[in-house]
């Protein structure tokens, strides 16, 4: 019963020293998994989007994430993380519309521990004018690294809930999870309604922007859905694995919903009758 949807995120981390960006970065966010003494290749294109040339500098920064979505902050790697990676060309010219491929190397020491990480890759950018330099601290792509295989992955359910529209079928789901683990969550799975003879009316994804929890945070994931024909008992099952390889986590309630539409309909067609009835 388990329904696995792959789906690129393509949710820009921006931050702004200035009002205009001339440049993408693509892929936002990447997944990297390394053990100790094994080397991983990082590729992230960069495209001049800005009619005149453009110099870029690349470097690593750390990356906290808060409890609130969209809320980064920066800090400098220690010396033993930023070793770690080895950038192939950390200073480039983009004409316009020029795009070109970043390889970043991956490579943890040996003597490396096991432990999860968020890493970003700042792109900046600078543009001479008129014999001076603006620099512009421009955008990310953001590294999830896994380094290591003694992560301990651990979640808690602190709540599911819905909110119906019985008359109109609007279904909203809300799932609140905390990390408990060391390692990053993402969570997947779906929300499925199915009516009394149990036939699906509707299955929608859970986290489609593929959102993370690092450890020790909650997130809330929501999911609409709309059944506008919808009359009678219905059961709404949540399916959701936390990461890849752990146990589904299911959960089911049983909602009513009764049309305005089925009604209005169930009327109509009585007051049809009525008056052919009425004629006979």
């Amino acid at each position: 019963m388990w329904v696995t949807t792959k789906i690129f995120l393509v949710l820009f981390v921006v931050f702004f020293a200035s009002s205009a960006q001339a440049a993408v970065i693509f892929p936002s966010v990447i997944d990297v998994s390394a053990m100790p003494g094994e080397s991983q290749q990082i590729k992230i294109d960069v495209k001049n989007t800005d009619l005149d040339n453009r110099s870029y500098l690349v470097e690593m920064v750390g990356v906290d994430l808060g409890q609130e979505e969209g809320d980064y902050t920066f800090y400098n790697l220690d010396e033993t993380k930023k070793a770690f990676f080895s950038i192939n060309t950390p200073e480039f010219l983009l004409v316009s519309q020029e795009e070109r491929e970043i390889e970043i190397d991956f490579s943890p020491s040996q003597e490396a521990t096991s432990e999860t990480f968020i890493a970003g890759v700042q792109i900046i950018e600078e543009l001479e004018v008129g014999g001076q330099i603006y620099v512009r601290t421009g955008i990310m792509s953001l590294l999830f690294v896994t380094l290591g295989g003694d992560i301990q992955y651990d979640v808690r359910w602190t709540d599911f809930q819905t909110s119906i529209n019985a008359f109109t079928g609007e279904i909203n789901s809300y799932l609140t999870i905390e990390n408990t683990g060391s390692g990053i969550l993402q969570p997947d799975g779906v929300v499925r309604v199915t009516d009394i003879l149990g036939r699906v009316r509707d299955e929608s994804i859970l986290n489609t922007e593929l959102r993370r929890i690092p450890a020790g945070q909650i997130r809330t994931f929501s999911i609409y859905q709309e059944l506008p024909w919808a009359i009678g008992p219905y059961k709404l099952d949540l399916y959701v694995k936390p990461w890849p390889g752990a146990d589904v986590y299911t959960t089911t309630e049983t909602i009513w919903l009764c049309s305005w539409r089925v009604v209005a309909l169930f009327v109509g067609l009585m007051l049809m009758i009525a008056i052919v009835l009425g004629y006979v």
